[in-house]
């Protein structure tokens, strides 16, 4: 099975919010993700072309930051819309 990221992590209990930037940032630098502080303790990160050991890598470093998955947050990109009816009227 494929290894991925989580979109959302909460980094209100990160333990070096520094170390996390500057780790983050050399993935983003070379273009392997993207990431964006999506609320004041949430980010989102986007994986571009990681390969699996550099997803593990990513992952060791927010375990060892506590920075946890957060799975309670949603941007409404996963619902489906309309089923493609979106000029049709309701039935």
């Amino acid at each position: 099975m494929e290894k991925r990221l989580f979109s959302y992590y909460s980094i209100d209990e990160c333990l070096n919010i520094d170390k996390l930037y500057n780790e983050l940032d050399k993935y983003a630098d070379g273009g392997l993700l993207e990431y964006k502080l999506e609320d004041r303790d949430i980010i989102k990160i986007e994986d571009l072309d990681l390969t699996e050991d550099e997803i593990e890598d990513i992952e060791k470093l927010l375990d060892s930051l506590d920075v946890f998955p957060y799975l309670g947050y949603d941007d409404g990109e996963d619902e489906i819309s309309d089923f493609g009816y979106e000029d049709e009227e309701e039935w």
